[in-house]
């Protein structure tokens, strides 16, 4: 029922928001979820708890997603020290603009994103629940994605929102895509 993978290795540090986008954006027909959307909390918690037993550390999950993503993941494991949650996007043929893709990748190792200035891509330094992150966008051709990073319980983790527009260019990150993506973000956190 639940995708499961094996990582072929840690992720780098420098690489965490480029093979997001590239996972989450490999060709111009995104993956959706065929069902669960708006719901399903229970199997989410059944695939935490399963994912769990091959990880030395807890899972912090959202209890928070967005109505237009899928409440089930595709989980991706590399034993014992990293996992990622994919949670798809819900088909929706009403909008230009699918998703958001949410990904969530916990890691116990020290993973974090560029800071401010020091990357190609904007960043930028935001506070919420007393928790200091780091946030970034970046573009491809037809997606537009947001990336949030920041340690908790031991833990570095990146949040990536993706929405994909359907043959067009990206849509324009707005304060209402951040704002959701900070729901998300402060769901984890409340944990």
């Amino acid at each position: 029922m639940f995708g499961k993978a094996t990582f072929p290795a840690s992720l780098c540090a420098g690489l965490v928001l480029v093979l997001s986008i590239a996972a989450a954006c490999g060709d111009n027909a995104p993956p959706q979820a065929s069902a669960l959307c708006g719901g399903g909390w229970p199997d989410l918690d059944n695939a935490i708890e399963e994912a769990e037993g091959e990880l030395d550390f807890n899972v912090v999950a959202p209890t928070y997603l967005p109505a237009t993503t899928s409440s089930v993941p595709e989980i991706a494991i590399h034993p014992r020290e990293e996992i990622r949650l994919d949670f798809l996007p819900c088909p929706d043929t009403t909008s230009t603009v699918l998703g958001p893709r949410v990904l969530i990748n916990e890691t116990t190792q020290d993973i974090r994103l560029a800071e401010p200035g020091s990357s190609d891509l904007p960043t930028e330094r935001i506070q919420t629940l007393g928790t200091s992150m780091l946030m970034q966008q970046a573009y491809t051709e037809n997606n537009a994605s947001l990336a949030i990073g920041w340690q908790q319980a031991g833990l570095s983790l990146i949040g990536t929102f993706v929405w994909t527009t359907k043959d067009s260019p990206p849509p324009n990150i707005t304060e209402q895509m951040k704002t959701e993506a900070i729901r998300v973000v402060e769901s984890i956190i409340r944990q």
